[in-house]
């Protein structure tokens, strides 16, 4: 499978769910929710669709960054919202899909959701192909 096949398929799934009238927006870079007024409750149709769409489980991997964040901060870090700088270095390698310049200083837990584009449920989807199905993605984006 191609990696232009699942974001066609993802890219659908949002025209769908968000009802986007103007397909040529959703891009690859797209932010869910600056750029496509998404909500949280569309994140959650949205995962249950794709995973519809693809027959994988989005949710196996997508507790991933909170547990690392958990898990590499202090109680008292925690309790801050904050994520500590220590934990933002480290950060991106759980989400390379997203710009590391986005991990910036004083960026909190409730912020994360802010930084997914389209290209972290493409790079979720073919996480999950490869692990649960054993299906490689081609990169050809």
């Amino acid at each position: 499978m191609k990696k232009s096949e699942i974001f066609e398929m993802v890219k659908s799934v949002l025209i769908d769910t968000l009802g986007i009238e103007d397909g040529a927006e959703v891009l690859l870079e797209s932010k869910l929710i600056e750029d496509l007024g998404a909500e949280s409750i569309d994140f959650l149709d949205i995962m249950a669709r794709l995973e519809r769409r693809f027959d994988v489980s989005l949710s196996e991997d997508g507790d991933g960054v909170e547990q690392f964040i958990m898990e590499n901060s202090s109680e008292e870090e925690l309790e801050t919202g904050v994520i500590p700088t220590h934990v933002l270095k480290e950060l991106h390698k759980l989400m390379p899909e997203i710009n590391p310049s986005e991990f910036v200083e004083g960026l909190t837990f409730n912020d994360i959701p802010r930084l997914f584009t389209i290209n972290s449920l493409v790079f979720a989807v073919a996480l999950s192909l490869k692990k649960q199905k054993d299906i490689d993605v081609e990169e050809d984006l």
